[in-house]
């Protein structure tokens, strides 16, 4: 519900919002014009531009802002006629102005305000990535999706090998940066679609939806490599294990197929880490 609340047009989407709420306006001062001084349409006018600031982006905002005031002022001196001075639609119009655009700060800063709060709730504040509770939580959606559409699925799960002498010997501000730059790698490695995840200190574990046994395999080995590189560009001594499951059938809970992954990464391990361990047609 939050996220939807806090939902983020695409720029498409954007311009749609931006010309229908501009015809709004419009329409509203229609309705304005046509019943005349008998009613007030000061919320009416108010609602476009509250929905643009909550939606839109600054310029578009001020834009729909402007067309609002223009629109009324309009209408004051239609309706009014030799009754409305210069001086009096100067006046109103710029006490409008004022009260708009106070209004549409408050509300970017509570959107701002309420988006960063959810952030923090669901995403690692040292990488970016989602956090454990969120990647559960999205998790169970993802594979409610997958089982319905009758998808493949692949998970993983990331370890980083010697991670713990890297913070021993060059500091936690190194580990950070270390963390950082695997974050990175990963971010730029998988699909927008894929549930990646820190699940904390150097775990780390992505949901992969569509993707068979073979492909997974062939991107986490890809993976690998592009961390070993930027591991020995950096000079840490950090490789990492990973282990794999890949599904034919998604299961009802996200638990045993992380387990399933689990397992294999621990035998990533054994087999002398800086390897890649897939479990398949499970």
């Amino acid at each position: 519900m939050h996220d939807k609340f806090l939902w983020k047009p695409s720029p498409a989407s954007r311009l749609l919002l931006t010309f229908g709420l501009i015809a709004l306006i419009d329409l509203i001062a229609y309705l304005h014009f046509i019943t005349g001084f008998a009613y007030e349409f000061n919320v009416f006018y108010a609602l476009p531009v509250l929905a643009a600031s909550w939606l839109l982006g600054d310029i578009a905002c001020v834009i729909v802002a402007i067309i609002c005031l223009a629109d009324w002022a309009f209408n004051d001196i239609k309706l009014a006629g030799a009754q409305s001075g210069l001086k009096a639609i100067i006046f109103n119009t710029a006490t409008r102005a004022f009260t708009i655009f106070f209004v549409i700060v408050l509300m970017k800063k509570l959107r701002r305000a309420l988006q960063h709060e959810w952030d923090a709730s669901r995403k690692d504040q040292l990488t970016g990535l989602y956090n454990r509770r969120y990647f559960y939580e999205i998790g169970l959606e993802v594979l409610e999706i997958i089982r319905r559409q009758s998808l493949p699925v692949s998970i993983a799960f990331m370890d980083l090998d010697h991670f713990k002498e890297v913070n021993d010997s060059l500091g936690h501000s190194a580990g950070d940066a270390l963390l950082q730059a695997v974050s990175k790698i990963m971010q730029a490695h998988f699909r927008a679609e894929d549930v990646l995840a820190r699940l904390g200190g150097d775990e780390f574990a992505v949901i992969m939806p569509g993707i068979k046994a073979e492909d997974a395999m062939a991107r986490l080995e890809t993976l690998r490599g592009s961390i070993l590189a930027t591991m020995r560009e950096r000079h840490w001594p950090v490789t990492v294990s990973i282990g794999a499951a890949a599904f034919v059938t998604a299961k009802n809970s996200l638990d045993p197929m992380l387990a399933v992954a689990d397992e294999a990464m621990y035998e990533a391990k054994r087999a002398g880490r800086d390897t890649v361990v897939l479990r398949s047609s499970l």
